[in-house]
């Protein structure tokens, strides 16, 4: 089949977004199907529309007054334009928005790549949550490959958080139209089957679960090629543990607030305990705090850019996450390295422990002052189980074995009758 991916982020600074999609784009082409075309996470984000305003971006985060102003102000400009100027705030906008594209003013490339494929598949990830423009673009395009294209759609991949009463008015339209849906974790799927009066499995896990631990001669390669970066840590032989951040932290919502101040308590108090730590940044927001913290306390730092392998290498080999990053938690499960979990933008980190039978802690980061004890009492509750890492190892090979299942709606042999057996 042709196949027309939505929301392709592989291109994104985001060890995550990298993971999944590439792993959703590994299923599409191992079952023999064709990627005809795609659409960038970027071209979906009002702020950064072209190379010019990336770049702006990224020098503007070096002042975070002067980034939040121009931000605000930016925001403010695209929902006084609304649909126009590529602001979707309500259904209302979902017509007007449509012409643009039939009209050919916008989307030029690809509305004949999504004309042509048999497929739109829509890569829905963390979008769908809050007052999120991304969240209004996913059900958007859902809604136009449906009824301006008559075109079979999937929803695939995505967690569902309808806290804005604007986004679950306009997903309740939408959901009911499409020809496949796939919650990423069982609290969306819950969600999801309370708001629709539906008793049906629609848990696939993440696509990023495809991925493979490092073989140890390429474990051994990393070592070689990082000794400056690891500062004499071994990811081979030590024990280590992985400070991530969170997607609740540097947001707008949230003020663009990260607590530097926090985490520094937090990696003191490992290092007091005599644990070694790596400040892993997998999204640029993370970047400038644990670099701050790494230099201070001279540890190891790899940040947003790191390619994915070695991403692997590094929390696969960690005896213990602790973040609020969904992807690298995932990434971690398949070499069995448990997770600490920090709230995030979503329920999502409380689901990810829930799929694996791990305690329901969730720390907030903006009080890690308070919490940091009994998070170092569940890294040691944690190094007692001597199974552990084996349980978790063989829950995320049987999630990697379920997550074919993204692409079901592509494949008519698969069927899920035997999915919690």
């Amino acid at each position: 089949m042709k196949v027309f991916l939505f929301n392709d982020s592989t291109s994104q600074n985001n060890w995550g977004c990298r993971a999944t999609t590439l792993g959703l784009i590994k299923l599409i082409e191992e079952g023999g199907h064709e990627i005809v075309g795609s659409m960038q996470l970027e071209k979906i984000s009002t702020i950064k529309t072209n190379n010019v305003t990336s770049v702006l971006k990224k020098i503007l985060k070096k002042n975070k007054y002067l980034f939040k102003l121009i931000r605000s102000l930016a925001w403010n400009v695209k929902k006084m334009g609304g649909y126009r100027l590529g602001f979707i705030s309500s259904f209302k906008d979902f017509d007007g928005f449509s012409k643009m594209i039939l009209s050919q003013r916008i989307w030029k490339q690809e509305l004949p790549q999504m004309q042509v494929a048999d497929l739109i598949l829509v890569n829905g990830e963390g979008s769908i949550y809050g007052n999120e423009q991304k969240g209004f673009f996913t059900l958007f395009v859902c809604w136009f490959a449906k009824i301006k294209l008559n075109k079979r759609c999937a929803l695939v991949n995505h967690t569902l958080d309808l806290s804005n009463p604007n986004m679950e008015s306009i997903a309740k339209i939408v959901y009911p139209m499409l020809d496949d849906i796939s919650f990423r974790e069982k609290i969306s799927e819950d969600k999801y089957k309370k708001i629709c009066n539906i008793d049906k499995n629609l848990f696939v896990p993440d696509a990023a679960f495809v991925h493979k631990v490092n073989t140890h001669e390429s474990l051994r390669t990393f070592q070689n090629n990082n000794k400056e970066k690891l500062l004499g840590l071994n990811i081979i032989e030590d024990n280590y543990i992985c400070i991530l951040g969170s997607s609740i932290l540097g947001r707008p919502e949230k003020s663009n607030l990260f607590p530097i101040d926090q985490f520094l308590f937090l990696v003191e108090k490992l290092l007091q305990q005599k644990y070694k730590v790596i400040m892993v940044a997998s999204d640029t927001t993370d970047e400038s705090p644990f670099k701050k913290i790494a230099i201070l306390k001279n540890l190891p730092f790899f940040g947003a850019s790191t390619d994915l392998k070695s991403g692997i290498a590094i929390l696969t080999n960690a005896i213990c996450l602790i973040g609020g990053r969904w992807h690298p938690s995932i990434l971690a499960s398949l070499g069995g390295t448990p997770s600490i979990m920090m709230s995030a933008n979503t329920s999502k980190t409380k689901a990810f422990l829930n799929m694996f039978d791990l305690p329901d802690k969730i720390y907030d980061p903006f009080s890690l002052d308070q919490s940091s004890d009994s998070i170092i009492s569940l890294l040691l509750n944690y190094q007692q189980i001597s199974d552990l890492r084996s349980k978790i190892k063989n829950k995320a090979i049987r999630y990697s074995e379920l997550a074919k299942y993204n692409i079901r709606s592509l494949n008519s042999d698969l069927n899920n009758e035997h999915f919690y057996k």
